[in-house]
């Protein structure tokens, strides 16, 4: 690689990563070919051209935001006591009964 101050160890390290011998001429390959992809971009006149946030219009594309009612289902948790506790109920299953 032409920038001998890259550490791959330092970069994995960055990214959380745990770099394994076995990888780490992969991860090391992965980066300079994308590290050279910038270099292309580099090279682009981008005079006159606004710069944008997003690549493409950002709309949303989900159902509008609105408030409702809470939900009239039953809890998810039917054995939970009735009264705020630090313990919770469970009911006897039938080997404890005996």
């Amino acid at each position: 690689m032409a920038n001998n101050d890259f550490d791959i160890h330092y970069v994995a390290n960055l990214a959380r990563m745990l770099c394994l011998r076995s990888r780490r001429l992969g991860l090391l390959l992965n980066s300079e070919n994308i590290l050279g992809y910038v270099k292309k971009l580099e090279e682009l006149d981008v005079t006159g051209v606004e710069p944008m946030a997003h690549a493409v219009p950002l709309a949303n594309v989900l159902r509008p935001t609105r408030c409702s009612r809470r939900s009239r289902r039953k809890p998810p948790w039917p054995t939970r006591p009735n009264r705020p506790t630090a313990c919770s109920w469970c009911p006897r299953s039938s080997s404890d009964a005996a």
